[in-house]
Order: structure tokens, then C-alpha cells, then sequence
């Protein structure tokens, strides 16, 4: 609506629409100045002309919350000046609070806020000049801000010791380079910025050289006057051209900056990775003594059973005889004179062959538990074979 109020050409609405939401830091009318020439129908006399364009400026957002104490902002400009009716129509959207001041005193200068009537002395394109000029003013303080912002990152990479990190060393890791990054990029940003200001403000003086002569019934204007404007402007031109040098010597400095980071970054796991190496060997040289000192502990185990390998014969050879002993010490056997020295044979007693029977269920029977819980045993290892070889089976596919 307000586009077809103020009869603008579609590019004003353009223009508009990008200040909605962002979804890209991708600027494609950035830069770009629209001009047009309106002429009567009757006479085909030029009557008016219209002028549209953004610019890109930076300003401080008062935001404690955010890190980065500057915004990029927009603001779009819309005149339309007739040059029958010395009339100026003027729509501006987003006004930057540094020059609100100067174009409010400017617009009640002129008699009207909405409609700025071009009399005899000011220029119809003094306030152009006031919007190209004043919303740049904040750019060398930012600038300054990114440069103390890379002297930081300058002095970690500078400064940090290249091989083991010390205590009182600079911690340096992956996040370093990602704010560099972010700077390179906000360093990009402002270059383009200040590109499309540098271009917006010299198609704006081709067109201020071009509406001289356009038409021979305009009123002369005396203050500022048109080569006033133009020096001005040209003035304000070479203050753009520093500030892309000192953001394109900015720029190459950190890429040096991001170069020297990730060497040491580089370095650093090199020598980290080393330290692994040699700890890793360590550790397998640990392993090997402790494998040679268990290999030791296992043959003198090995020794230990031989040697009770050995007794346990021994003692199974004195088994037979310390079994007649037994029997010929107990009521088993009787002597018919009360003692062996008499001379007269032994004789057995009857519950010998009940000794003898019981004594051969039981060991036959003590056998056969300690066979059956050798199966039963020997079932469950293989048991649990097989579930791991299905585990780990199940595993490789």
C-alpha cells in the first residue's frame, strides 16, 4: 500500500521485502541503486524523477546477551522529486538512529514532515548525501573492534609454544580456528558492505552530474550546491577505499593467523600422537616382563606339582602296607597266644569278608560319583563353547 501511495516502480517493494526475515546473509540488491525518469504525457516534457536504493550500516545493538557488540542493519530510500512543483516525496524505512537527529531538523527545516517542498536553497539530493555519508560513520570503530578482535587471536597463535603445552601457555584447541573463521567471515561481510556502499555512492554521483542539465525549468539550488555535494562525496569515496584496504590487509593477516593456528594445532597432535607411541610401548614392554615373570611362576607351579606328583606316589606305594598294618593291628586279626612272638599262625576273624565287601561297595561307589560329576562337568564347558561360538558368530554379521 504504501508503494502504490507513493506511485514507486517495483524495486522500492523489492528493496522493502528484504528487510524481512533473513534466512541467508546473502545480499542480492545490496549495493544497487534504481533510477528513473518520469516524463508528461501530454508534452513528453521530463517532469520527475525516482530514486531507489538500501545501504547496509553498522551499529552498535546495546545487547549484553550477545558477544559481538555490533549489528549490521538496513535501511531502503525512496525519493521521488518534481521538478514542476519543486516537490520532494520521501519514504524511508528503518531510519538509523545516528541521523534520525540531523533528518528530522533537516525535514522541519523544509516545512513538512511527509511532503519536502524543493525550494530555491537546498539541494532535493542533500539528503541522500545525508543518508550515504551519516550511516556510514560507525565503520571505523568497527573496524578497530575487529582488529583488537584478531590482535587477541594473533597473540595465541604468536605466542604459544609449538611443541608440550606448558601451564602458564595460551589453551589453544580446535575453537580457536572456528572463531577465526567466524572474524574471516565478519571480515568478508564488511568488505562486500562497503563495497556496495562505494558503489551505491558513485552511481549516485553519476546521477547527480546527469540531473544537472535535467530540465531547463528546474530551480537553481544554492546550498549545498551540486559540486559542494559532489566533493563531498568524492571525499567520502576515498574514506571507503582505506577502509577496504585496512579490512583487505585485516583479512590476509588472519588467514596467516589461521595458517599458523592449525601448524601448531598439527605440531601438537604430531607430538601428542608420539607420546602415545611411546607409551604404548612402554606399556608393551610391561606387558612382555609380566608375561616372562608369569611364564616363570607357571614352571615353578609345573615343579611343584612334579614334586607332589612324586610324594603322592610315595605315599601311594606305602598304601599296601600301611593297610596290612592296619588289619593286623586291629580285631581282624587274632593271634592264638595273645601276641605274634608266640609263634602259632594268625587267624582271621568272620566279619573279615563283611569288612572287605563293604569296603569295596563304598570305593566303587566314591568312583563312580566323582566319574559322573567329571561328565557333568565336561557337558557344561562344552555347553558354554558353543553358546560363545554362536555369540561371537552373531557378532561378525
Amino acid at each position: 500500500m504504501l508503494a502504490q501511495y507513493c506511485s514507486s516502480s517495483p524495486a522500492f517493494l523489492n528493496l522493502a521485502l528484504e528487510l524481512g526475515f533473513k534466512i541467508s546473509d546473502t545480499e542480492e540488491n545490496c549495493g544497487t541503486l534504481y533510477y528513473r525518469l518520469h516524463s508528461s504525457d501530454k508534452d513528453c516534457q521530463i517532469e520527475s524523477y525516482e530514486i531507489t536504493y538500501s545501504v547496509r550500516y553498522i551499529e552498535e545493538h546495546g545487547r549484553d546477551e550477545l558477544i559481538d557488540p555490533w549489528s549490521l542493519r538496513h535501511v531502503v530510500v525512496h525519493q521521488r522529486y518534481f521538478f514542476t512543483k519543486n516537490l520532494s516525496t520521501w519514504v524511508v524505512i528503518q531510519v538509523p538512529s545516528s541521523i534520525r537527529g540531523q533528518l528530522e531538523r533537516a525535514i522541519s527545516a523544509a516545512g513538512s514532515i511527509g511532503r519536502l517542498p524543493a525550494t530555491a536553497g537546498p539541494h532535493p539530493m542533500a539528503l541522500h548525501a545525508l543518508f550515504l555519508i551519516s550511516s556510514q560513520r560507525h565503520w571505523d570503530a568497527y573496524i578497530k573492534y575487529l582488529f583488537e578482535q584478531h590482535a587477541e587471536m594473533s597473540d595465541v597463535a604468536r605466542f604459544s609454544s609449538v611443541g608440550r603445552q606448558h601451564k602458564r601457555d595460551y589453551a589453544l584447541d580446535f575453537s580457536n580456528c572456528q572463531l577465526l573463521e567466524t572474524l574471516r567471515s565478519k571480515i568478508r561481510r564488511a568488505t562486500v558492505t562497503l563495497d556496495a556502499h562505494s558503489n551505491n555512492i558513485k552511481s549516485f554521483t553519476r546521477l547527480l552530474q546527469s540531473t544537472s542539465s535535467l530540465p531547463s525549468s528546474a530551480p537553481q539550488f544554492s546550498h549545498p550546491s551540486q559540486h559542494e555535494l559532489e566533493a563531498e562525496l568524492q571525499q567520502h569515496i576515498h574514506k571507503t577505499i582505506t577502509q577496504k584496504k585496512r579490512l583487505k590487509m585485516l583479512l590476509e593477516s588472519s588467514a596467516s593467523t589461521s595458517k599458523l593456528l592449525f601448524q601448531i594445532l598439527s605440531h601438537r597432535h604430531a607430538s601428542l600422537v608420539q607420546s602415545n607411541i611411546f607409551s604404548l610401548t612402554n606399556f608393551a614392554s610391561i606387558a612382555a616382563d609380566e608375561s616372562k615373570a608369569m611364564l616363570g611362576v607357571t614352571q615353578s607351579a609345573q615343579i611343584d606339582s612334579r614334586a607332589m606328583r612324586n610324594a603322592s606316589l610315595i605315599a601311594l606305594a606305602y598304601l599296601p602296607a600301611t593297610l596290612i598294618a592296619t588289619i593286623f593291628s586291629s580285631n581282624l586279626v587274632q593271634f592264638p597266644g595273645g601276641s605274634a612272638e608266640s609263634g602259632s599262625g594268625a587267624r582271621f576273624h568272620r566279619e573279615v569278608a563283611i569288612f572287605v565287601v563293604i569296603t569295596g561297595v563304598l570305593t566303587i561307589f566314591t568312583f563312580g560319583i566323582a566319574y559322573l560329576w567329571g561328565l557333568r562337568v565336561e557337558r557344561r564347558e562344552r555347553a558354554n563353547n558353543a553358546s560363545n561360538r554362536l555369540f561371537n558368530n552373531t557378532q561378525t554379521t
